[in-house]
Formats: structure tokens, C-alpha cells, sequence
């Protein structure tokens, strides 16, 4: 493949810097493939690499791979140290968009450990940053989780407030990752606030994406079999809505 032969030649060429971004875009392709054991060996020696030789810029974002491999592996104290390392290397040299990028790392590791309180002070502070430096995709995701973090906290008006914000700017960017996970994020909130009707277009929606992997399967199940239950005379949506902010907005 393309991408070993590019590893191969920077080691013989013995060139540490290419040889750690292969090392890292291989990690990354194994990490979006779900095989988490390749993807933090790979992300492991291209951040070795970094150190060696001292690129600190580079190991900010090697420290953000590896910190995202242990995280899925549920391995969250790793998380969360890589990720403060990632946050104290960017902090020293100034990088803005590293230091948001740590925070909202650190807040999603502190929102799956269950630290609700640790995850809102980092999620406010990397959406802070983000806005400051006008990246939408960064805001977007920080609206995101601080949404479903309200909504483990039972706070469903503001939790409704911060998806839909993601919601928002997701579509402004045509990042379908963040609109769809906000979109069920809304569909859950709807059904904790008894608004079934809105939650069952929500779900009928994300159904017929040509991407129906964006969002665990197991997830919509379990959505659409609470609706089902808890709502056996809803009649259901036959068809997806075409896609407008109003069909998650109106009432």
C-alpha cells in the first residue's frame, strides 16, 4: 500500500520526522477502522519519534491521536494524561488551537469517566478558545458534547439549547458527524421532554442518511424501541424529511 511504502522509505532514508507521520496517518486510518490495538502502536512510536527529536508542535497532536486510541479503549486515566500533556506543550508554545483541542479532549474523556463537572469546565474553556479563534468545526463539537452532557445531567432545556446550537453551525459546515450525533442527541432530549413526534422525525432522518455508520446502530435501536414502547400509538414517519434547520427548531 501507498502509505507503508511511505513509512519504508522514510526509515531507510532514516528520516525521523516523515517516518512519525506515517507512523501517526497509519494510526489514524486503523483508529477510524475500529482496530484500536494497531491504531496505539502506530500512534505510540510516531510520538516516540516526536520526542526524540524534540518537535513539540508535532507531539502535541501525536499526544492527541494516542489520547483519542485510549480513550475508545476505555483506558481514560491514559486519556486524560496525554491529553494535560497535549494541553501543557500547547499552553508553552502558545498554540491556540492545540490548547482547544486538549480541552475539549479533556472534557470528553471527564464526560465518559463520568466527571460532569471536570468535563463543563473543559468543554466551556475549549469552546471559548475555539470562538475566540473563529473555528466553527471546533465550536460545533464542544456544543455537542456539553449538550449531552446536560442531557445526562437532566438539564433538558439547556441541553436542547447546546444541540441545537451544534446543530447549527454543523450545517453551516456540512459536517455530517456532528449534525447527525446532535440530531440524536435532540431526539433524546424530545423523548425525555415528551415530545415524541419531534424525536420519531429526528430518528427517521438519521434512518435514511446514505452514512447510517456515523451513529452506533445499537444507539438508534435503543431510541427507537423507547419510543415504540413508551409511545405505541405514534404513527411512524414513512419517509426522511428533507433536510431543514426548521424540522429540528419548530415546535
Amino acid at each position: 500500500e501507498p502509505l507503508q511504502q511511505a513509512l519504508q522509505l522514510a526509515q531507510t532514508a532514516n528520516d525521523p520526522y516523515q517516518t512519525s507521520l506515517s507512523f501517526n496517518t497509519l494510526g489514524q486510518i486503523a483508529f477510524l477502522q475500529g482496530d484500536y490495538s494497531t491504531a496505539y502502536l502506530h500512534c505510540q512510536e510516531g510520538l516516540r519519534l516526536k520526542r526524540a527529536i524534540g518537535d513539540r508542535r508535532g507531539m502535541i497532536y501525536s499526544l492527541t491521536y494516542l489520547g483519542r486510541v485510549a480513550e475508545a479503549q476505555g483506558t481514560f486515566t491514559e486519556a486524560q494524561q496525554l491529553f494535560r500533556e497535549s494541553l501543557d506543550i500547547s499552553q508553552a508554545i502558545g498554540d491556540q488551537r492545540g490548547m482547544a483541542i486538549a480541552w475539549q479532549n479533556l472534557g470528553s474523556v471527564s464526560l465518559a469517566s463520568g466527571q460532569l463537572t471536570e468535563a463543563e469546565v473543559s468543554l466551556r474553556r475549549g469552546l471559548a478558545i475555539y470562538q475566540s479563534i473563529g473555528d466553527r468545526l471546533g465550536s460545533s463539537r464542544c456544543w455537542l458534547r456539553l449538550g449531552e452532557l446536560l442531557l445526562v445531567r437532566g438539564d433538558f432545556a439547556a441541553a436542547e439549547n447546546h444541540l441545537l446550537q451544534g446543530i447549527t453551525l454543523a450545517h453551516i459546515i456540512a459536517s455530517e458527524p456532528v449534525l447527525v450525533a446532535s440530531i440524536v442527541g435532540l431526539a433524546a432530549v424530545w423523548l425525555k421532554t415528551n415530545r415524541p413526534q419531534k424525536a420519531q422525525v429526528c430518528l427517521t432522518f438519521v434512518a435514511h442518511l446514505p452514512q447510517p455508520h456515523l451513529i452506533p446502530e445499537i444507539q438508534l435501536k435503543r431510541l427507537q424501541d423507547e419510543l415504540n414502547i413508551n409511545y405505541p400509538e405514534l404513527e411512524s414517519v414513512a419517509a426522511a424529511p428533507e433536510y431543514d434547520l426548521e424540522t429540528f427548531v419548530q415546535e
